[in-house]
């Protein structure tokens, strides 16, 4: 029998400059996964003659390539030596769960920390059901069906199809959606939202879809492109209180959006990385001048992201996040920079409006846990009944800056034009289905500190 050498868990590649020929590739565990959606994602092929060293850092990169597909819980990639020359690779994999008919409870703020600070009114929050069937077809196709209910009331669908070409390079998606709300932000004060609240009549409402293709040219590297249109009112009140809102004297804003993403990603794994790096540039432009007294700017973004183990249990990562936003005046419903998604950390409890923007995070980590595999012998369900978890404290230290020439927005708000500093410690728990919860003690440049749950990595 012969040699068996197995691409799974290690990072630790073996030096040998001896030639290897991949005879042969067979999958086994797919039971709903086309064949071809597993073969897309690893950078060898049969016939590929490779130094065996070569051959088994590609075995560990495919692997994670497979993982990252978000359709396994776990891969493996096994090399059985024929020969002195000849070798066979098996692909293993554990299929995930794809139907999610999951009931939703979201907080309607900026992030959970706000909800909880504001005293945990239960009055804004959404509920509903959210149904996602991914790997359609087995072809990596996703649907998703949304009833949101509660403080913003949501309805929407969307289909992608990753894979149009047999060379599987093209994709598609779109996608629809409709929300309403009680209650709106109409200005920012105080580096935080002030709101209008209407509990007889919706005061916002809006509706969208989006039309969008990609371009997969190899592994790493993607192109998105996304055509959206989107409508929105308010009532005449939310205009009365502030007329900046859609920057036009109507209580109606409709424009269209025009965007081009370039990717490029090679992290080890994405949901939690530790290794390799990330870019993305973001052209937009919104408004094209389709429709009537649309908002007219011009947005560019760009995105940096590295990830490096220092020495055994010690990972380092860094982040850069620019945006250059061009327009004689911004509505202030599309004025957000920093305070939700994109944040320094510390500054979880406000929000800074604003046109350009810089946002600079740095983190050290120190594995506590390494990534074990748990089994679960009372779950019958084999998608569930094997997990992998893993556990890192470490301490971060993150920057930024919001500018703005807009008067009613510097007179109002302390955080905007200046920098801001923010630093904590955190500790990281990381499990199967891409799940990641983090607790960090935060600390900014006010000298104000918090306690602050997220549900991902932070950079």
């Amino acid at each position: 029998m012969g040699d068996v050498l197995v691409a799974q868990q290690s990072d630790s590649l073996h030096q040998d400059s001896s030639q290897r020929i991949v005879q042969s590739i067979l999958i086994s565990g797919n039971k709903k996964t086309k064949a071809s959606i597993i073969f897309r994602e690893l950078n060898f092929k049969s016939g590929d003659t490779l130094r065996a060293d070569v051959l088994l850092e590609k075995m560990e990169r495919s692997r994670k390539n497979l993982l990252n597909t978000s359709l396994f819980n776990f891969a493996s990639i096994i090399e059985t030596r024929k020969d002195s020359l000849h070798s066979d690779i098996s692909i293993i994999v554990r299929e995930r769960w794809y139907f999610w008919p999951s009931p939703i409870f979201e907080i309607a703020e900026q992030n959970f920390n706000t909800w909880w600070q504001n005293g945990r009114n239960l009055q804004r929050a959404n509920y509903g059901l959210y149904f996602v069937q991914e790997n359609m077809r087995g072809r990596r196709e996703t649907l998703m069906l949304k009833v949101r209910l509660g403080y913003n009331e949501q309805y929407g669908f969307s289909y992608t199809i990753p894979y149009l070409n047999k060379a599987q390079t093209w994709g598609m998606s779109f996608s629809g959606a409709y929300s309403r709300t009680h209650e709106t932000p109409i200005k920012t004060q105080n580096n935080k939202l002030v709101f209008y609240k209407d509990r007889n009549r919706f005061v916002r409402e809006e509706w969208g879809a989006t039309l969008g293709f990609s371009y997969r040219k190899d592994l790493y590297l993607r192109h998105l492109f996304e055509f959206r249109y989107t409508d929105a009112r308010i009532v005449d009140t939310v205009f009365q209180l502030n007329e900046s809102f859609f920057l036009q004297p109507e209580n109606q804003m409709q424009y269209t959006t025009l965007s081009w993403r370039h990717i490029r990603d090679f992290r080890d794994l994405k949901p939690y990385p530790l290794r390799g790096h990330y870019s993305e540039f973001e052209l937009a432009q919104i408004g094209l001048g389709i429709l009537r007294n649309e908002p007219r700017f011009t947005m560019a973004t760009i995105t940096l992201r590295g990830f490096a183990e220092l020495m055994p249990r010690v990972f380092a990562a860094g982040s850069v996040r620019m945006r250059l936003l061009v327009a004689e005046r911004q509505p202030y419903a599309l004025g957000r920079a920093l305070g939700f998604s994109n944040y320094v950390r510390g500054y979880e409890y406000f929000v800074i409006d604003g046109s350009d923007y810089v946002l600079l995070k740095s983190g050290l980590r120190y594995a506590f846990i390494q990534p074990r595999i748990l089994k679960i012998p009372f779950l019958p369900l084999e998608k569930f009944n094997m997990l992998h978890y893993a556990l890192y404290g470490g301490i971060y230290v993150d920057a930024g800056y919001v500018s703005s020439d807009q008067s009613h927005v510097i007179r109002n708000n302390s955080l905007v034009n200046t920098w801001l500093f923010g630093y904590g410690i955190g500790l990281d728990f990381v499990t199967y289905y891409d799940t990641v919860v983090r607790f960090e003690t935060g600390f900014n440049r006010q000298g104000q500190a918090g306690i602050f749950l997220h549900l991902n990595a932070g950079i």
